[in-house]
């Protein structure tokens, strides 16, 4: 347990017996009061303050000075001011007064720099990535379409030619015995369908049949081509005409071909 020792509660005996334990040598006394030792002036100025500067001193400032016997006493400054010299100078600083804040004069605070703004994080709404998905997805659809629109035109090109024409040999009777097949030519001519037919051998037998004519921008990129079939069951065989999705049938009658009523 700490013990504490105040100035207002020891006697002149007291202090001069702890005074004596801390020099480590003792006074010579001729009578029961102890005789202290005379002190120059440069030793009476020395740690003493003038009691109206003490008196307005915080209080709160408190030394410490340790003693021979291992204990400590706990002063204040204006109490370490009226102990003898060896107490000051063995006096430790414990709490030291606070310092006081100084304020700004008002004429500096105008001259402060304007604190940097704080930026915020821009967040899009969620609306915004939606429209972004959707730009993505029709630029992807326009995309796809228009690279299949050029692959189909590519593959038509290498195979039908410009103008689309088709060809091909079957035979629907109109030939002779010694070339009983017909060479067929399909022309697809600024979106007119044309039917050329040369019958067997014979060039000058040659005959044209008109189909459709098409209708739209880029129509005359389509090719065409033709198959054979009995449409009517007659036992002669028909020609059909494919353009895209549709058919066109001209009916076999023995000697060339007609347009199918209904048509």
């Amino acid at each position: 347990m700490e013990t504490r020792y105040r100035r207002a509660s020891a006697t002149a005996e007291e202090l001069e017996e702890r005074r004596r334990e801390a020099n480590g040598h003792a006074y010579t006394t001729t009578s029961s009061t102890a005789r202290r030792q005379p002190t120059t002036r440069d030793d009476r100025q020395i740690g003493v303050i003038g009691k109206s500067a003490i008196r307005h001193r915080p209080i709160n400032v408190e030394y410490v000075i340790p003693l021979t016997d291992g204990t400590e006493m706990h002063v204040t400054e204006r109490e370490l001011s009226d102990l003898p010299k060896e107490y000051r100078q063995a006096a430790i600083l414990v709490t030291s007064p606070p310092q006081k804040r100084q304020a700004l004069p008002e004429s500096h605070t105008d001259d402060l720099p304007e604190p940097a703004p704080r930026h915020r994080r821009f967040r899009f709404h969620w609306l915004f990535w939606v429209g972004i998905a959707l730009f993505i997805m029709i630029f992807g659809w326009i995309a796809l379409s228009t690279l299949g629109t050029w692959v189909t035109n590519a593959h038509n090109q290498l195979t039908y030619g410009y103008p689309r024409t088709f060809q091909t040999d079957y035979n629907v009777g109109h030939g002779t015995a010694a070339d009983p097949n017909s060479h067929f030519i399909a022309i697809n001519l600024n979106k007119q369908i044309e039917v050329i037919e040369f019958p067997g051998d014979d060039p000058a037998k040659s005959k044209i049949y008109i189909g459709p004519t098409l209708i739209g921008q880029g129509q005359e990129l389509t090719p065409v081509t033709l198959s054979f079939e009995d449409v009517n069951n007659d036992g002669k065989p028909d020609l059909v005409i494919h353009v895209a999705d549709s058919k066109f049938v001209f009916l076999n009658t023995g000697t060339g071909f007609k347009p199918a009523p209904n048509q």
